[in-house]
């Protein structure tokens, strides 16, 4: 699985509340387990300037037995937020952002992916030299593909594509 968030470390957390982020929802986040390290478990902090939003996220998620809506003025959560930003041992926290340089990685390990998907949905039938553009962005915990060819566009879940072109 091709994930292309960040990790959710001191530095970022800093800068999103010092830009008026100051709601966070974890949730969990299988696409971050690492079966090459000793990753125990894996997961997903977005940030919000608006409580309302936070909470529609926080209500997404209802079944997600790890979900959690933290809220900055409180120092108990202030404190949760930092110690998860230290990356703990046996964790690995992710923040709901694209990583820069994202689409040097993606162009590798999605490319093909997104051209079968399309071709495999018979949404588009592009040819060889026609371009076919994508790119990736979190909603609600989950990763999100934005293709587009001619001036068509379409959205679907990271998930789905790399279930379809698997088969």
């Amino acid at each position: 699985m091709f994930n292309p968030l960040c990790l959710f470390i001191s530095e970022l957390l800093a800068a999103f509340v010092s830009s008026g982020q100051k709601y966070f929802v974890r949730q969990t986040f299988s696409r971050g387990l690492d079966a090459n390290d000793k990753t125990i478990r894996a997961f997903l902090f977005s940030h919000y300037s608006d409580y309302g939003q936070a909470y529609e996220h926080f209500e997404a998620i209802a079944k997600d037995g790890n979900r959690f809506l933290y809220r900055w003025s409180e120092p108990d959560d202030r404190k949760r937020l930092k110690l998860a930003a230290s990356q703990p041992s046996g964790f690995r926290i992710y923040a709901s952002v694209v990583m820069p340089g994202w689409e040097g990685k993606a162009e590798k390990a999605l490319k093909v992916k997104v051209r079968n998907y399309m071709e495999r949905k018979n949404l588009w039938h592009p040819g060889r030299k026609d371009e076919v553009t994508f790119e990736l962005y979190p909603h609600f915990g989950e990763v999100f593909v934005r293709m587009r060819f001619r001036k068509q566009e379409i959205k679907v879940s990271l998930v789905e594509v790399e279930a379809e072109t698997s088969r």
